[in-house]
């Protein structure tokens, strides 16, 4: 005859204090320089990076945030962008003056594709 084990259904749990969270190091200022010094707002495959370097590098905000930013709510002309409630720590919508706005301009630019003319 074989007996139940108790140990069969036991689980092992720690605290929550105990478990280590690691989350990423921020980049240094010097690093994310050397990342926008890489990257071209004029290539059309690198304007996107770099624009997000220089939203997250400069203003601070949250990744989502930066990654939900529309054409709409970037103001070229005055260097200003609007930060929507919905992405918001707090939920509130604010606006920042950001003169580095300005040269975001290549990256609205459409790509065009031009297919190699035959020979």
């Amino acid at each position: 005859m074989i007996t139940k084990n108790r140990l069969g259904k036991y689980r092992f749990k720690s605290s929550k204090t105990d478990q280590v969270t690691r989350e990423p190091a921020e980049y240094t200022a010097k690093q994310r320089d050397q990342m926008l010094a890489v990257l071209s707002p004029r290539l059309g495959t690198q304007c996107r990076p770099w624009a997000l370097l220089m939203i997250l590098g400069h203003d601070g905000v949250r990744a989502s945030a930066a990654l939900h930013l529309r054409w709409d709510e970037i103001d070229e002309m005055n260097g200003e962008v609007i930060w929507r409630a919905a992405y918001d720590k707090v939920g509130r919508e604010w606006e920042a003056f950001r003169p580095a706005c300005t040269g975001f301009s290549p990256c609205r630019q459409p790509r065009v594709r031009r297919r190699p003319e035959p020979v």
